[in-house]
Parts: structure tokens; C-alpha cells; sequence
């Protein structure tokens, strides 16, 4: 025994601490040594701690656990919890493990506090956190009671307590009101491990007494359990799963207000609008009173579906049932909101319904934020509404009540026009006075002035001019001339008065204005050319240039001259010279200044300003560009350029509109007269600029229509498609216009540029010119033939648009194009699936282009022996459609014919389409004798059939309908109408977006149609192309291919798919598996690989791969000896924390963890994971599937390998 335990002293005493490579070999001969020993063992153990590290981690714990089953007394377990925090924190929590099994685990009690280390301190290795709290926790807890208990309690995350939650979820805890109050923020972020925690306490209420938690006390289990349910769903974003649960928002509120507020809260945030929208409507029936500022919050989306108008009325209907004070309150709130647009226009237009009361300081705030709306149209709607409310009740304010909004826009002109309204026969002698005061922090500008005057009556204003204590505090401003200026001139004082008074002002005002409308005065017109002939650089100057624009013709020629060649010397001219210059030349007569002024020296003046003034400077002279179109010549083509660039520059600016409106309508102006290279370079920059602009656009097609330009310069016949879909927020936007607004939508832009192309091509109709519009149009369509289409997509608007204009076109097409549009609408048919918008003009097409070919027969023939039934079903209104045109008994008795075999096919739509044609035809023709002899008795048998036919969707018959009313349709009307169907009633009829015909329905007589004429001419055989494929398949192994070379060894890649159910999806990862050479596939059973449902997916890759079985409840413990073993564990799931796909570098020796097909990775399971990783996604759908997914990161695995094999 002796040379025993001096071995073991001997062997122990070898382990160094600073020893960096262990002998492993040391450490079994310690441990033969204790066995031994056995019962005698009384030696020390801290030799072996100090020795411990990663690589003899598994040998030593062996050794300290033989030790302590054998030693005689507590010393050694002492030992080693005097050694823990001498160790790294994973080798200590691996020894505190071995200390747990043991019986005298209960001394680890009284050091409990530096455990919390690993509850509290994010330094610590992620590694030894999630061992801690996935196998150290709960065994804590099994043996610490309270104590452990409150540990946890003092460092609570869900994250901590979820591996161990049945433990520590007792009577204690589950009384405790702060515990539910600390899962609700979980549970808000969808946090996994809370929802996990969650579901487990409201299992345990049922089993203990939670009497003294007010939060759970007395609950329903069931609306408990509906919680829970709502709780999992609500974080699912497809449609199909979340919808049928909304029903059980209503049972939940029963349960606690906070648990109410909670689930509606987290409904009401959804990210599908239905979804919300629902919610919303169920808030406002049950919890309403609980929450206004999540109600409106919810409504703040850019939406406008039939369910969000219907959502926005049941809000309205809610608001207007409300007492005075609750109103108030959620009025108040709302103003507390950043609004998108539409919202705010809805919600806001039931505020201010007619039956609701707002009291007048709700004015001010109204409007401010009516006033942060972008669109101009919208904004001057709300605040044109606003302001209605409160005039209804102007008898109840006093101009006090305005004060606040007064001071803040009175120099807003959006807002200003609406107080005028309101306050016009409201200002007093007293209001007055009182908003002198107001006003005398503030400077106004001339409008202001405007307004003041406006507002003011008659009698106010001859006390002012009387009595000095009004005019006063005006008097004491710097800007009281202004204030004077507007009062001489609204109220004619009389002229000697206003002469005086502005002489005087030309001599000592400091404060440039404007001055408009007064009467001529020679003395005045005098002192003001005087001024500007001096040279002075006196600041009146612009209030000069403005009196000599209203009151001097014979005066401001000689002014033009002087101030031209001085701005041409020197230009630095101060903005206000320069307008009142600009204004000036308005006046000048084109002779004068063709002959006073070099037209040149003009231009090099524009140039000037162009290169050195404001907007507003360059945008009047955009409205003085008719001299210079009327005079300009070749050699000024850099000026036109000049201007084109210029709108460039002015794109984002609110003057850009005004400025492009006055370059086309003065080009168009001067068309005719125009030198060629001017109108060339004008027209080749203005097709530029619409390609970019839809305001250039717009302008462009309104003057240029029916104008006889160079069509290959500026090809107006592209626009025929012009418009893009519109954006959900653009839509939701467009139908706000249409609502309440429609006569300021600016969307209608767009199909009035349309109608524009299409008047201008109808209004001068020309076989060549119609023919190389149809040829456009015809390859525009050719380019996306055969291509899938989705409803409302641009590929379907273009394709309809198209339709449209062939149907316009088609009486003045030449023989030839006929023939190749109905060859290429006959192929159209054959092989592309339309929509039923394109589908009905095509028919309409073909029922024209095939009235008179023999051919007829032989292609009904043919699509019924090669087509789809759908294409046959097609066809079968365009040959109702040509009896109806023919009205020829025979054609009608071999269009029966050719249909009856379709009549007893297979297909329901077939056969309904074929029976109703048929008793169609028969109807029209049965007082024929011959007919009716013939198909009497077919013609019964139908009926009886269509008779027995129920449930049919009238939809189904649409087309034969579309059919029947363009030949019902008088003579008389026939265009009008025809028109009214290809563009109105067809689109809104399959429900096309409403931009696309909504503009013609309002403003319906607008085209300029032509007189069809008879092209006499047969038509043509045309071949029908044959297509030859070359292409072929061939299978290929993809590791094969990509790493020539390899031997076919396995890699360090372990897939645990025990959570996975389907069994088609286990097979198809077998499949995958083997194909990249994953090391080992771990199954819940292995006998699944011998079922046919994942034998149909695995391809026998069973056979060549290694599967083993683990457990789902084995998983914990599987993961940790892989993580000793050295794997980094990865989990293939969706977290806070999860790493990209794309950006994660994977260990050569990794073991991937796949989640449940629909719960994904258990909660328990995360902290066990060195990370987690997501793939990165765009779309709404939640989630892969788990086979997809798993392919993707064994793939993601063998591509890494791959590369590191090739640069090795």
C-alpha cells in the first residue's frame, strides 16, 4: 500500500501548473493508482486541478471523480471548490459538474455567490455560458431550492432560465406579479424562450394556488390557452395561417387587461394589412378604451383596399359615438403621430365629419400638420376641409381664438386664402388693434399685407387713416410703408394723396416692395425713370422698376436700354433689379427691341441670369421666351441647349412645371415659322427630357398633338404605352385623389399622355403612317411573346394597351398588316395564357380579321385537336362572334358544327362555353326552316342540359356576353361605344387597376375617331413558323464535376435532423447528405431510412451513408459530448443574435443542428449552441423548408471545403 500512495504522490507531483502539453499517460496511472487505493485514499488532488486544460479535460474529470467516490472525508470535495475559481471558466464549470453528482453536493450551497459570474458578465466565454445554464442550472436548482432560486431571480433572462424552467417554476415564482410583468416584453419581441416559458407557467397554474398574483388570478384556462395559441401564430406572417385564428381574440378578453392589451397589441403590428385590419375592428368592439394610441397607430399605413375604407368607416362610426371629453382624448392623440399621407387624409376626414364638435384650439395643430403633407393636391384639400369645419361655427370664435395659427401662416398662401375666408367680416376696430401686437415681433411680406387689408371692412380702414393710435404701432415697424402701400391702393384714397405719399417713398425708402394697379401719374412715372437713369445704387430701385412698369409707356424704352447695357457690363445684379428688369421687358413691343437692342445682347441677358439668379428670376424668363422663338436662328441653337439644361437644373423645384409649361407652348407657338436646326435641336432635347419627366411629357404631347413634326426626332407614337404600374403607396395614394379629390390627380397624367398619342395619330390618318404605328406596336409586342404575365404587371398593362390601339387602328390598316396581325393573334392564341382583360380585345380582334377567311374551319379545327381546353373555350366566342357578324344561316350552321364535338368533352368550362354558343346561335336562326329542322331537337337537349347546370359563376360567361353587347349596340352609337368598351368597360370588367381607365370614364368623349373605310383585298396565306430545339438534358454529379481529383472521402459535417418529422423531407436530406459527403446523418430512429415515403426521396442514398440515432430528449447530452470532442455546433434558426449564412465561416469539424418543420429549434437547445445561423431573405413568406434550407447550408459547408481543397 505505502509504494502505492508514493506513486501517486510521485505521479500527481509531475503535473505542473505551467505544464502545456499533458501526459495523458500520468493521469491513468493516477487513476490505477486510486483504484487501488480505494477506501484509503487521503491524499490532495492539487496537482491534477492545476494540470487540468482542454486536451486532458476528460481524463482528469475521470480522476477527480474516482477520487471523491473513494475518499474517506469532505477534504477533497473542499479541494476542489477551493480550486474552481482558480480554473478557466469552462474547466471549472466541467469539475462544478462532477461536484453536483456527488452526494455531498449540498456544501456547494455556500458559495453560491460567485456563480454569478455567469448570470451577469457578458465576458464570459459564450462556450462556458451556455454550459452553465443548460446543465450546471439545473442541477443547482434540483439540490438549492430557494436559494439557487433566488440567484436566478436577482440575474433573470429568458434565456437563462428557459433550459431548467420546469424546476424553477413553482408556487413561489408563479405568485410572483413581477414574473409575468418581466415575460411581456419577451413575449412583445416574439422572443422564442419567453413564449417557451410562458406556455410552461400556464401549464403549472393549473396544478398550484396563484391566489396572491393578480395577473393570473381567478383566470380562464381557456382564454389561457387561446393565449398561448395566439402567442405561437401571431408571429407567422403567411396569410393562410394566421387568418382562421382571429376569431380567438375575442375570447382571451376575459383574462387581465395587461394580457388583452398584449396580444391585441402584437395583432394590431402584424405585418399583413388584413390581419390588422381586423384587429382594428375587433379593438374598437372590445378593448377600445385600453388602447387609442395602438388603434391609431394601426391605421397608419398606406393602404386603401375595400377592407382599409371599410376599417376607416367602422373607426368613424366609433369617434363620432364618443362623449365630448374621450373624443378629445384620442384627437389629442392622433396629433401626437407622424402621419403617412394617406392615413392622415382618411382618419382625419372622420374627425372632421359633420356630426363631431372640435373645439378651435385644435385649429392651429390641424393645420400644422395638414401642412407636412407632400402632395400639394391632398394638402390644400385637408386644409381647404379643415377650415370649412370651423366656418360652420364662426359665430362661436372671436379672432382671438386665431391667434396662435394668425401669427404662424400668415404668410403661408396655402393656409392664408382659407383665413381670409374665415376671418373676412370678422375683423373688428379692436381685432385690429389686438393684432398689431401679435404682429410686432414679425416682418410681413406683401401678401401678408394682402390679408391684413383683406380682413379688414371699410369702416375700419378710414380710422386708421384717421385716428393715430391704430396706424401707430404700425408706423413704429420698418415696415409700415407696406402696410400704408396696400391700403392707399385697395381703397382708392384719393390720387393726390397716393402720389405724394410714394414720391416721398421713392426718396427715402430702405425696404424693397412691390406696387401694383395705381393710377398713372406723370410726376411719379418722372421720378422713377429719373432714379433708374441716375445710376444710383439706392435700394428703391426695384420699387422704381415696378412704378414704371404700371404707369409709363414712353418712359421705360430709354430705362431697357440703360439697364441692358449695364447688367451686359457688370453682371452682379441684385436679384429684385433683375426681376423688375425682366418685368419690364414684357412690356417692350418686339419692333422696338429688334431695333433698339441687338437680339444677341438678349440672349447673352438671359444667359447672364441663368448663370446668376434665383429660380423665380429664371422662371419669368421662361414666360419671356416668345421674342426669342419668334427671332432666334441657327446660330443661336447653343441658347435653345441653354434652356433645355437649364429645366434640367430646375427639375426638383416648385417653379419647374411653370417653366416647362412656357418653353413648349412658346416653341409650339412658333412651329411653323421656325429655322429647321432650331426646331431639330429643340425637339431632339425635349424627347430627352420626356423620357425622364412625365411634366415634360405631359406638355409636350397637349401642344404637340396634331402638329406635323419629324416623327424619327421626337416619335410621338411610343407614347401610346406610356405609364408604369403604380407602387402599393402610389395606388393607395391615387385612390385618396379619386375619392376626394378627383379633379386634382395628377396620376391622370399618364393616360392623358396616352390619349394624347392616340388623338394625334386618329386626327391625321395616313395608310403609311397608321401601318408604321401597327408595326410598332406589333414588335413592341413580339418582344415579350410567350412570356408569363401576372394581373396588374406592366407587361400586361403594355400588352392590353396595345390591344387597345390595334382596335382604334384596325379600319385603316392596309391588307398587309391586317394579315400579320391576325397571324400573329391566331399564334397568340395557341400558345399564350392571357388575361381576361387582353383575352376579350383579341377576340374582338380576330372576330374582325377572321370574318372573311376561308380558313375559318380548318383553324377551329386545329385548336381543338392541339390546344388546351382553356385556348378552345377561347376560341369559341370569336366563332359566336362570327355568326353573329356573318348573319349567314349556312356559316352559323358550320360554326354548330364545328362546336357540337366540344359540347360532351371533358372539361366544364368547355362544354358550358360550346352549349351556350350553340343555343345562342340556334335562338337568332331557328325561324329558318332549314335550320330549325335540323337543330330543333339538338337545341331542347341543350337546354334541358344548362336547365340541370347549377352553381355556375356568371363569370364564366363573360366573354360570350362582351360578344353579344358589342352586336346589340346601335348603329348609330357604334364608335362611341366601341371606344367606351375597349377602354373603360373591358378593363373595369376584369378588374384592372382603376389607372388605367378611370381618366376616360370621367372625361368619356374625347377621341377624335375616323371614318373606317373597305380595304378591298384578299387575304393571304400565311406559313406558320417551325421552331427546332437543340438543346438537350444531361446528369451530371455535382461534386463530381466541381471537385475533379477528390477520392470521394467523407467530410467533418454532422447533420442532426432528429427534431424533423416529414419523412419525405429526412429522405431528401439523406440524399443531400451523400451527395456532399457528410460525415454522419443523425435520425430520431433509424428504421425510418426503411420506409417507402422517405425511400421515395433518398434514391437508395441510404445505403452509402452513415445514419445514427439519437433521441430528441438525448439531444442535450449528444451536444455536449460533441462540443468535448472538439465539433463546433452550429443551429440552422432565426435569432437576435444569428449570423448570415452568406458571411459565416464554418469549422472543418461542425455539427449542424436542424430545427422542427414548424417550431424550429427548441428553446432549451439555443444556449447549447456556439451560434446561430439564419438565411438572409427578401420575400414575406416566414421561412424554407427545412430540406431546402438544410441543402443550403450543406452545401454553403461543401463550397467552403472545396475552396480550401483548391488552394491547398
Amino acid at each position: 500500500m505505502g509504494d502505492l500512495v508514493q506513486a501517486f504522490k510521485l505521479l500527481s507531483c509531475e503535473l505542473k501548473p505551467e505544464t502545456k502539453v499533458f501526459e495523458v499517460e500520468n493521469l491513468r496511472a493516477i487513476e490505477i493508482c486510486l483504484e487501488a487505493i480505494g477506501n484509503n485514499f487521503n491524499y490532495s488532488l492539487n496537482g491534477v486541478l492545476r494540470a487540468l486544460n482542454d486536451d486532458n479535460l476528460v481524463d482528469s474529470c475521470k480522476v477527480i471523480q474516482l477520487a471523491l467516490r473513494i475518499a474517506q472525508d469532505d477534504s477533497i470535495f473542499i479541494e476542489c471548490m477551493d480550486n474552481l475559481e482558480l480554473l478557466p471558466p469552462f474547466l471549472e464549470l466541467n469539475v462544478l459538474n462532477i461536484l453536483l453528482l456527488d452526494t455531498r453536493n449540498q456544501l456547494l450551497l455556500t458559495r453560491l455567490q460567485y456563480l454569478n459570474k455567469y448570470l451577469d458578465n457578458d465576458n464570459i466565454e459564450k462556450k462556458a455560458n451556455n454550459y452553465f445554464i443548460g446543465v450546471i442550472l439545473p442541477k443547482l436548482l434540483d439540490i438549492g431550492g430557494e436559494v439557487v432560486e433566488e440567484l436566478i431571480w436577482r440575474n433573470f433572462t429568458f434565456e437563462t432560465v428557459c433550459p431548467s424552467v420546469n424546476t424553477f417554476l413553482n408556487e413561489r415564482i408563479l405568485n410572483k406579479e413581477e414574473f409575468w410583468l418581466r415575460l411581456q416584453p419577451g413575449l412583445m419581441s416574439h422572443n422564442k424562450a419567453a413564449n417557451y416559458i410562458f406556455k410552461t407557467a400556464v401549464r403549472k397554474l393549473q396544478t398550484v394556488d396563484v391566489s396572491l398574483c393578480e395577473l393570473v388570478k381567478n383566470c380562464d384556462f381557456e382564454a389561457l390557452e387561446c393565449l398561448i395559441i395566439l402567442l405561437e401564430i401571431v408571429a407567422e406572417k403567411q396569410l393562410h395561417l394566421i387568418q382562421p385564428s382571429l376569431g380567438l381574440l375575442e375570447k382571451v378578453t376575459s383574462l387581465h387587461k395587461s394580457w388583452v392589451k398584449l396580444i391585441f397589441g402584437l395583432f394590431l403590428n402584424h405585418a399583413q394589412n388584413i390581419v390588422v385590419y381586423h384587429t382594428i375592428m375587433m379593438t374598437l368592439k372590445f378593448t377600445s378604451d385600453l388602447m387609442n394610441e395602438e388603434i391609431l397607430n394601426a391605421l397608419n399605413r398606406s393602404d386603401y383596399s375595400p377592407l382599409a375604407k371599410k376599417t376607416y368607416k367602422t373607426f368613424g362610426i366609433y369617434i363620432r359615438n364618443l362623449d365630448k371629453s374621450a373624443f378629445e382624448l384620442i384627437l389629442a392623440t392622433s396629433l401626437t403621430i407622424n402621419w403617412v399621407p394617406i392615413a392622415f387624409t382618411t382618419v382625419y376626414r372622420e374627425f372632421l365629419h359633420e356630426d363631431t364638435v372640435i373645439p378651435i384650439h385644435y385649429l392651429h395643430s390641424l393645420t400644422v400638420r395638414a401642412k407636412r403633407l407632400p402632395h400639394k393636391n391632398i394638402r390644400r384639400g385637408m386644409i381647404q376641409q379643415i377650415f370649412e369645419k370651423f366656418k360652420k361655427n364662426l359665430n362661436s370664435f372671436s379672432v382671438i381664438d386665431f391667434k396662435d395659427i394668425l401669427i404662424e401662416f400668415l404668410n403661408d398662401k396655402e393656409v392664408a386664402c382659407y383665413l381670409r375666408t374665415i376671418l373676412k367680416f370678422k375683423l373688428s376696430h379692436e381685432d385690429l388693434s389686438a393684432m398689431t401686437k401679435w404682429l410686432k415681433a414679425d416682418v410681413p411680406n406683401v401678401d401678408t399685407i394682402n390679408l391684413i387689408v383683406e380682413m379688414v371692412n371699410h369702416s375700419v380702414i378710414e380710422r386708421i387713416w384717421i385716428e393715430e393710435n391704430i396706424v401707430y404701432p404700425f408706423l413704429q415697424r420698418d415696415y409700415c410703408t407696406q402696410v400704408l402701400d396696400r391700403l392707399t391702393h385697395v381703397y382708392c384714397i384719393k390720387t393726390h394723396q397716393l402720389e405724394n405719399y410714394l414720391l416721398s417713398r421713392l426718396d427715402c425708402i430702405e425696404v424693397a416692395d412691390s406696387v401694383c394697379h395705381i393710377d398713372s401719374s406723370r410726376a411719379l412715372a418722372l421720378k422713377a425713370s429719373q432714379i433708374l437713369l441716375s445710376g444710383s445704387s439706392r435700394k428703391n430701385l426695384s420699387l422704381a422698376f415696378d412704378i414704371l412698369f404700371y404707369l409709363s409707356e414712353d418712359k421705360y424704352k430709354t430705362v431697357y436700354v440703360y439697364w441692358m447695357n449695364r447688367i451686359l457690363d457688370n453682371s452682379k445684379v441684385d436679384s429684385n433689379l433683375a426681376l423688375g428688369f425682366v418685368n419690364l421687358l414684357m412690356k417692350i413691343k418686339e419692333e422696338y427691341l429688334t431695333r433698339a437692342v441687338k437680339f444677341d445682347n438678349v440672349l447673352k441677358l438671359y444667359e447672364i441670369f441663368f448663370a446668376t439668379q434665383p429660380l423665380q428670376v429664371v422662371k419669368k424668363i421662361f414666360r419671356n421666351l416668345d421674342i426669342v422663338f419668334k427671332n432666334i436662328k441657327a446660330s443661336n441653337k447653343e441658347f435653345i441647349e441653354l434652356c433645355l439644361r437649364q429645366l434640367v437644373q430646375m427639375k426638383s423645384s416648385e417653379y419647374f412645371e411653370d417653366a416647362v409649361w412656357n418653353f413648349v407652348r412658346n416653341f409650339v407657338t412658333h412651329l411653323s415659322t421656325m429655322d429647321t436646326v432650331i426646331l431639330e435641336c429643340t425637339l431632339s432635347g425635349l424627347y430627352e427630357l420626356c423620357r425622364n419627366s412625365e411634366v415634360v411629357l405631359y406638355y409636350c404631347m397637349m401642344y404637340l398633338k396634331g402638329k406635323n413634326i419629324n416623327e424619327k426626332i421626337f416619335p410621338k407614337h411610343e407614347f401610346l404605352l406610356h405609364g408604369d404600374v403604380l407602387t402599393k403607396d402610389k395606388m393607395a395614394e391615387y385612390e385618396i385623389y379619386s375619392l376626394h379629390f378627383s379633379h386634382r390627380n395628377p396620376y391622370f397624367r399618364s393616360a392623358e399622355i396616352r390619349k394624347f398619342a392616340l388623338e394625334d395619330i386618329l386626327s391625321d390618318v395616313k395608310d403609311e403612317r397608321i401601318n408604321r404605328v401597327s408595326e410598332y406596336l406589333l414588335d413592341n409586342y413580339k418582344l415579350n411573346f410567350g412570356k408569363r404575365y401576372f394581373p396588374q404587371s406592366l407587361l400586361h398593362l403594355q400588352k392590353l394597351r396595345i390591344m387597345q390601339a390595334f382596335s382604334f387602328f384596325l379600319p385603316c390598316m392596309s391588307l398587309e398588316m391586317k394579315n400579320s396581325l391576325r397571324q400573329m393573334l391566331v399564334d397568340s392564341f395557341k400558345v399564350e395564357s392571357h388575361q381576361p382583360s387582353v383575352k376579350h380585345i383579341v377576340q374582338y380582334l380576330l372576330i374582325q380579321l377572321l370574318a372573311d377567311s376561308s380558313q375559318l374551319l380548318i383553324d377551329a379545327i386545329e385548336i381543338s385537336n392541339k390546344s388546351t381546353p382553356n385556348t378552345v373555350s377561347g376560341f369559341i366566342p370569336i366563332l359566336y362572334g362570327l355568326a353573329l357578324n356573318k348573319k349567314d344561316v349556312d356559316f352559323s350552321m358550320t360554326c354548330v358544327e364545328a362546336m357540337l364535338p366540344w359540347t360532351m368533352g371533358a372539361n366544364f368550362k368547355l362544354r358550358l362555353y360550346s352549349q351556350h354558343a350553340i343555343i345562342k346561335i340556334c335562338e337568332r336562326n331557328m325561324k329558318n326552316r332549314k335550320f330549325k329542322l335540323k337543330y330543333h331537337s339538338l337545341s331542347k337537349s341543350i337546354e334541358t342540359v344548362l336547365n340541370s347546370t347549377t352553381h355556375v359563376d356568371s363569370s364564366l360567361m363573360k366573354d360570350l356576353k362582351l360578344v353579344e353587347h358589342i352586336y346589340e349596340i346601335q348603329p348609330s352609337i357604334y364608335k362611341r361605344k366601341l371606344i367606351e368598351l375597349i377602354t373603360v368597360n373591358i378593363p373595369e370588367t376584369n378588374e384592372v387597376v382603376q389607372s388605367e381607365y378611370e381618366y376616360f370614364k370621367m372625361t368619356f368623349c374625347y377621341f377624335q375617331y375616323v371614318e373606317s373605310y373597305k380595304m378591298e383585298a384578299e387575304m393571304d396565306d400565311l406559313d406558320i413558323l417551325q421552331e427546332k430545339f437543340e438543346n438537350i438534358q444531361k446528369k451530371i454529379v455535382p461534386w463530381r464535376e466541381l471537385e475533379t481529383g477528390d477520392d470521394g472521402n467523407k467530410t467533418e459535417l454532422i447533420v442532426v435532423a432528429s427534431l424533423v418529422d416529414s419523412l419525405p423531407n429526412l429522405g431528401g436530406l439523406s440524399r443531400t447528405c451523400e451527395i456532399f459527403g457528410v460525415k454522419k446523418l443523425v435520425l430520431e430512429n433509424q428504421k425510418v431510412a426503411g420506409e417507402r415515403d422517405f425511400q421515395n426521396l433518398s434514391m437508395s442514398s441510404e445505403k452509402w451513408l452513415d445514419i445514427i440515432e439519437v433521441k430528441p430528449v438525448d439531444l442535450q447530452e449528444f451536444i455536449l459530448k460533441m462540443k468535448t470532442a472538439g465539433f463546433k455546433v452550429i443551429g440552422a434558426e432565426q435569432t437576435a443574435d444569428s449570423a448570415c449564412l452568406g458571411n459565416y465561416q464554418y469549422d472543418d469539424k461542425t455539427v449542424l443542428v436542424l430545427g422542427n418543420e414548424r417550431s424550429g429549434i427548441p428553446p432549451n437547445l439555443i444556449p447549447l449552441l456556439d451560434v446561430c445561423v439564419e438565411i438572409p431573405q427578401k420575400g414575406v413568406v416566414r421561412s424554407l423548408n427545412v430540406h431546402v434550407a438544410g441543402a443550403m447550408f450543406i452545401w454553403e459547408y461543401a463550397r467552403q471545403q472545396m475552396i480550401t481543397h483548391i488552394k491547398s
